[in-house]
Order: structure tokens, then sequence, then C-alpha cells
């Protein structure tokens, strides 16, 4: 193998590889942290904080759209993961739950899903209309 190939290996493996790190870390992060707080008796605190966890994620996947397209697709993609798992402790895998009836609690969460389907049905439609984006 040449230097040159050498250094392009080592660049994607930075770009790609500690990109998936780093979202990963941070992710657990955000679980962990909401897990101690629900621990606290602070059911409503963690799930603040996981929301706005998932507000940071989403800006600042938007403001990498252009200078950092895969960095900003893993912070959507992880941003939505843990929406979902937040929406999902506000009344399961917990002793204190912030929506203590289910109906509530499943219509949350199916109305995060199909919101995430419409999203991802609208982004394909407009990458069908205009390749270029």
């Amino acid at each position: 193998m040449t230097d040159q190939e050498e250094s392009l290996l080592e660049s994607r493996i930075e770009e790609f590889g500690l990109a998936w790190l780093g979202n990963i870390v941070l992710f657990f992060g955000i679980i962990f942290l909401a897990q101690y707080m629900t621990n606290m008796q602070k059911p409503l605190l963690a799930a603040v904080i996981g929301y706005a966890a998932v507000g940071g994620m989403s800006a600042l996947s938007r403001g990498l759209k252009k200078s950092y397209t895969y960095m900003s697709f893993l912070f959507g993609v992880f941003g939505q993961l843990l929406l979902y798992y937040v929406t999902l402790r506000l009344h399961f895998f917990t002793n204190h739950a912030v929506i203590p009836w289910m109906g509530p609690g499943v219509t949350l969460l199916l109305a995060l899903i199909s919101i995430g389907i419409s999203i991802f049905y609208v982004k394909k439609i407009k990458s069908r209309q205009n390749p270029d984006t």
C-alpha cells in the first residue's frame, strides 16, 4: 500500500468511524443521564433533558448539513432514535412513569412513527424530483 492509499484510508476511518463512535457515545451518555434522573425520582426532568438533547442534535444536524453531510446524517438518525427512546420511557421501562396510562403513551409512540414515515416519504419524493439534493 502506498503512502497516499494509507492516508486515504486513515482519512476515511477518521471521517466515518469516529463519527459513528462519537454519536454512539453521545447517545448512550444522554440515555444514562436520563436514567440517572429517573432513578433520582425526577422522571419529568429526565424527559425534559432527553427532549432538549433531541432538539440539540436536530439543530446540529441542520447546521452541519452543508459542510459535514455524513455527520449531519448521523446526528439526524441518532436524534430520531433518542426521540423514540425518550418518548418510550414516558410510560414504559420505568417505575416512575410520567404518563401513567398506556393509551396516551402508545398514541404518542404511534404518532412519532407515523410522522417519521411521512417525513421519510416526503424526502424520498423530493429527492426523486430534484436529484441534485
